[in-house]
C-alpha cells in the first residue's frame, strides 16, 4: 500500500489513549505501521480477546474491519500452502503449515478454500468426519493449542462479542478502519487522533481503490458458496453494521445527513437499496 501522504510525524495522542482492536486479515498491519509512523502510543490487541477491564482503560477505540467472506477466504489462502502468492509475476514459496495445530491436517483435507468453504456450509458430499470436524474447529475458532485455530475463526463477534454494548456506547470515541478503504480510513483516523475536525477529513476528496478481496493469493469461492457462507456469517455482518453505525466515521455520515456528498467527494463507501453498507468509488 502507498504511503499516507501530507501526514504529520506527531499526533495528540498519549500513552494512555487509544486502544487498538487488530482484527486478523483487515489491515491491521498497516494501521500498526502507520500509528507507529505518526509516533502515536498505543495498546493493541491481537491474537485476543477484548475485555471490559481493557476497553475501560482506554479513551479512543479503532476497530480494523472487513466484509467477513472476504476475511475468511483471506485468512484461509494466508496460510494455505498451496494458494500462490504473486511477487514480481511469480508465485512466492509455499508457507509452512506448522504454526497452529491441526494446521497441517486442515490443508491436507482441503487444498483450497471453496472446498473448505463447502464443508463448513455442509455442501460437500464426501469430506471424512475428521476433515469435517477440522473445518468447523477453524471456522468457528474454537481449535485446540495457541493460535486456537489462526485468523479464520477469529472475526468481530470472536474480538468484541463480549463487550459490544459497551463499546457500542462509545459512539464519539470510535474509528472503524476498513480494510475495502484502508488508506482513506486510515488517514482519516490519525487526523481524528490529533484533533482535527472529522468532518473536514471526510470531505477531502481523496480517491481510493477498493482492495483485491482475495489478498493477493489466486483461490477464491463462487457466488452460490458465497451467499451460503454469508448467512452462515449473519452475525458478523450484524456486528459490522453495528459498529459502522456508532463509529464517528461511517456513522457520522449516516447521522448527520451527508453520506451522499461524502460518497461523491471520496468517502467510497455506499449503502445499498437492501441496507447492506459495500464498498464502490463510482456511487
Amino acid at each position: 500500500m502507498p504511503r499516507l501522504a501530507g501526514m504529520l510525524l506527531c499526533a495528540a495522542a498519549t500513552a494512555s489513549d487509544v486502544l487498538f482492536v487488530h482484527v486478523g486479515k483487515t489491515c491491521g498491519g498497516t494501521i500498526a505501521a502507520e500509528l507507529r509512523k505518526n509516533r502515536v502510543a498505543y495498546h493493541e490487541v491481537h491474537l485476543d480477546k477484548v475485555d471490559r477491564e481493557t476497553l475501560a482503560q482506554y479513551k479512543r477505540v479503532i476497530l480494523s474491519a472487513r466484509d467477513p467472506v472476504d476475511r475468511v477466504v483471506s485468512a484461509f489462502n494466508w496460510r494455505s500452502p498451496h494458494a500462490c502468492r504473486e511477487r514480481k509475476g511469480e508465485c512466492t514459496p509455499p508457507r509452512a503449515v506448522e504454526k497452529y495445530d491441526g494446521e497441517r491436517g486442515l490443508y491436507n483435507c482441503f487444498p483450497d478454500v471453496q472446498h473448505f468453504v463447502d464443508a463448513v456450509t455442509a455442501r460437500s458430499q464426501g469430506t471424512t468426519l475428521t476433515c469435517h470436524m477440522l473445518a468447523h474447529s477453524f471456522f468457528y475458532g474454537v481449535g485446540v493449542g495457541a493460535g486456537g485455530g489462526s485468523h479464520i475463526g477469529k472475526g468481530l463477534s470472536w474480538y468484541v462479542g463480549p463487550v459490544l454494548h459497551d463499546l457500542l456506547r462509545r459512539e464519539s470515541d470510535l474509528w472503524v478502519v476498513r480494510a475495502e478503504a484502508c488508506e482513506h480510513d486510515l488517514e482519516g483516523a490519525i487526523r481524528w487522533l490529533r484533533g482535527d475536525e472529522t468532518l473536514d477529513v471526510l470531505r477531502g476528496g481523496w480517491v481510493h481503490p477498493a482492495r483485491n478481496t482475495t489478498d493477493e493469493t489466486s483461490t477464491t469461492i463462487d457466488s452460490s458458496s458465497r451467499k451460503h457462507l454469508q448467512r452462515r456469517l449473519e452475525a458478523e455482518y450484524q456486528i459490522l453494521q453495528l459498529a459502522l453505525d456508532a463509529s464517528v466515521n461511517y456513522g457520522a455520515k449516516r447521522r448527520r445527513g451527508l453520506q451522499k456528498q461524502l460518497l461523491v467527494d471520496g468517502g467510497g463507501v455506499c449503502k445499498s437499496l437492501s441496507g447492506k453498507t459495500h464498498v464502490n468509488t463510482n456511487c
